[in-house]
């Protein structure tokens, strides 16, 4: 709440403008002003898609370069709104030295909360919406290009604001309180291979339940 109401007005004509917004804001913090500087590069740590972290007085964010050659705008809008995420709720102040797997894990997960509540913020979403409105594949792809998401994003955060519901029955045997399984054949494969699908481990971190953490 605190982000839209520093946002001006046109900045949440949809699809949410991340990139323009970035250039805009400027953070406060202990008694310094950061500015928020976007830099694209092949030199990039640990082969992630993006890094945000303070360089003096300035808050840097780095994204593979030619980054729609490799993924779609869709995509690139949602990196880079949770680099923002990131900034916004304080992460990018905190020593990564400090960090330990369990507390990355939460701040990610933390991160792509806020991406999901701003660029598909549940009043929007909502106001599409007919009360009792059985959504059609069409409707909800134009939904996701008006929202400039993924269809998979658009699916997990109508799920997650109960307004639509999985059809699959089988619980994922790692995470069985919070996710169903993709697929029979990639339940077969988290059997074999004794160890979480790659997606969904990431849908951990875009799922909300509650966790206790001290940083």
């Amino acid at each position: 709440q605190a982000l839209r109401k520093a946002l001006p007005l046109n900045a949440l004509i949809l699809p949410f403008p991340v990139k323009k917004v970035m250039k805009c804001l400027k953070v406060w913090k202990d008694g310094k002003w950061y500015s928020i500087k976007l830099i694209e590069t092949n030199e990039i740590p640990y082969q992630a898609e993006a890094v945000t972290f303070n360089d003096g007085n300035i808050i840097k964010v780095l994204i593979v370069k030619d980054y729609e050659k490799h993924f779609s705008s869709k995509r690139k809008r949602w990196t880079l709104m949770h680099e923002l995420s990131h900034i916004c709720l304080g992460h990018s102040f905190v020593p990564g030295s400090s960090l330990t797997d369990v507390m990355r894990w939460y701040l990610d997960k933390e991160s792509n909360k806020l991406t999901r509540e701003v660029l598909l913020w549940d009043k929007h979403v909502k106001d599409w919406l007919f009360e009792g409105e059985k959504l059609s594949p069409l409707k909800k792809s134009y939904m996701a290009h008006a929202f400039g998401v993924s269809q998979e994003a658009l699916d997990n955060t109508l799920s997650e604001y109960g307004i639509i519901n999985s059809n699959n029955n089988h619980a994922c045997p790692f995470y069985p309180n919070i996710l169903e399984c993709i697929s029979k054949s990639a339940r077969k494969k988290c059997f074999a291979r004794n160890k979480p699908h790659k997606r969904c481990y990431n849908k951990t971190l875009e799922t909300d339940f509650n966790i206790k953490l001290t940083l």
